[in-house]
């Protein structure tokens, strides 16, 4: 499947001198149209420091407002076919590695360097809803902003990790049948719309990446299974961190052959590899690619890898391997268990600290391994068993085949866990919380709608024409048209956006209002 380019994403230019005087009232500081184009720019990467002491929270979601997205609707949408990012664009690199993964029926696929969730995104979207995608980023901040994305965009199979590749190698050896390297590189190819790359660049920050790039390798080599392949890519013109870090890694790795990159699409762009870029080793560079400025990249190289051995069968469509039934039983024996425990007699009231720092660990244990979520609405309202009975009533009037997936659950929170094996790896999300029980009613989490609002059985069906869904996306009630009272999945042209709960006519609004329009 070819991935089409996410587009919603442009920079029209500086502000206008009203679109200034708006965002200096919202900043802590005084700004120049300069200074808030290049934030902008930034943003779009997601490259922003969320704590820069001129740009307040508002006018950060002012200035996405102004340059990202022109018609705040079509960044809210995702298919199968088209991907688009609220704060960040899909470079071509990604959306042309991607393509060289084919991720097929049940693969198990690793994107290793995934921040801000762009690539993982678009790799959700080739599965399709099925196999497994692990979603990894070492630097925490980073991770939380991946999780929140992939949320966002719907993504129901997907295990988010905040962790070394070293550590997701060794406790998942041979495992995963893709694995997406976007290396963290020297940034060569960024200098023309990053000054801050110019500016720190040097040999010894190319010397590091490269080494960092080596190390990263040979991690997704371990975790890689026989048969697999492993994409490799970067957006630097570094010859040590391309051609020559791919020739050293076959060097080390006789087990691994070089593939042609364009072997799994059908169409072709930039130029093949230099041999004179290689360090002096074996490489055919006629399988590697390069997209030069002037063919519309930013330095982007990639390389394809497939390990010697012989593909692990992969399950029907929809199934799961002995194996995985063996991780989802284990979910599930967790949340009878969980069940059936009772509070102490005699016990004081747990407060709203203790109770998240419980809330953490059980959340933790849910997504077989760690997990830093806290739930202050309804955390220690209901015991498991309420929380699992309410989600169960929920389900069968408007999610009726979710009501028999394998359900964990602790106070208020329910989780419908991803096929992901118990492990010591920091978990940051290995699934779907469909929501939690709040003042004695079961209200259902945004990623809920996002991810099964096709198989809501209420739906509010609005078109990207009507002014309801710009009404929805600002978070103002919305007459109701089509769906019933009670909650509902709110959908454009078939997609959904998110919830809202109908009463009287009208759709109340329960979009977050971080991704609400201003």
């Amino acid at each position: 499947m070819k991935i089409t380019k996410a587009a919603s994403v442009e920079l029209s230019g500086a502000p206008s001198a009203e679109q200034l005087e708006k965002i200096n009232r919202l900043t802590k500081k005084a700004v120049t149209a300069e200074e808030v184009y290049v934030f902008s720019v930034r943003l779009c990467d997601d490259q922003v420091d969320r704590d820069d002491e001129r740009f307040s929270e508002s006018c950060i979601r002012e200035l996405a407002a102004l340059f990202i997205g022109k018609t705040g609707v079509m960044d809210h949408v995702w298919s199968a076919e088209k991907q688009v990012a609220r704060i960040f664009d899909t470079e071509v690199l990604a959306e042309q590695a991607i393509g060289y993964i084919k991720t097929l029926g049940e693969c198990r696929v690793l994107d290793l360097c995934a921040a801000p969730g762009g690539k993982s995104s678009q790799l959700a979207a080739a599965l399709r809803g099925q196999g497994l995608l692990v979603s990894n980023e070492y630097v925490a901040a980073r991770a939380e902003i991946l999780k929140s994305n992939l949320e966002r965009m719907g993504v129901p199979n997907a295990a988010v990790l905040n962790e070394t590749p070293a550590r997701i190698a060794a406790a998942l050896p041979e495992f995963f049948d893709r694995v997406l390297v976007d290396a963290p590189c020297s940034g060569e190819g960024m200098f023309r719309k990053e000054p801050a790359a110019l500016a720190q660049h040097c040999e010894a920050l190319v010397k590091q990446c490269a080494e960092l790039g080596a190390d990263i390798l040979d991690s997704a080599a371990a975790a890689l299974a026989p048969g697999g392949e492993l994409v490799y890519s970067t957006c630097t013109f570094a010859p040590e961190e391309d051609e020559g870090q791919v020739a050293a890694f076959l060097q080390r790795h006789p087990e691994f052959a070089l593939a042609d990159v364009l072997g799994h699409v059908d169409y072709t762009f930039g130029s093949e590899g230099e041999a004179n870029r290689t360090g002096g080793l074996p490489l055919d560079v006629s399988k590697v690619r390069r997209i030069w400025p002037c063919q519309g990249g930013e330095g982007h190289f990639m390389a394809r890898l497939v390990k010697a051995g012989t593909p692990r069968a992969l399950p029907a469509p929809g199934g799961y391997t002995p194996e995985e039934q063996l991780w989802l039983a284990a979910a599930a024996e967790a949340g009878r268990k969980a069940k059936g425990g009772k509070p102490q007699k005699g016990s004081r009231p747990a407060d709203a600290r203790s109770a998240r720092r419980e809330n953490s660990r059980a959340c933790r244990e849910a997504a077989q391994g760690r997990s830093a979520r806290s739930r202050d609405g309804g955390a220690g309202e209901a015991t498991p068993a309420q929380s699992l009975a309410a989600w169960r009533e929920f389900a069968e009037e408007y999610f009726p085949e979710l009501a028999g997936r394998p359900a964990v659950v602790h106070g208020g929170g329910v989780l419908l866990p991803a096929a992901f094996p118990q492990t010591n790896l920091h978990v940051l999300r290995a699934g779907v919380f469909v929501g939690s029980v709040q003042k004695g009613r079961f209200v259902p989490e945004h990623h809920l709608f996002t991810a099964f609002g096709a198989l809501c059985k209420n739906r509010e069906e609005l078109t990207l024409a009507d002014p309801r869904t710009v009404e929805y996306l600002s978070g103002r009630e919305a007459e109701a048209r089509t769906a019933a009272d009670g909650w509902c999945c709110v959908t454009v042209d078939g997609w959904p956006l998110g919830g809202g709960k109908v009463s009287g006519g009208r759709v109340k609004n329960h979009y977050p209002k971080a991704l609400r329009l201003l």
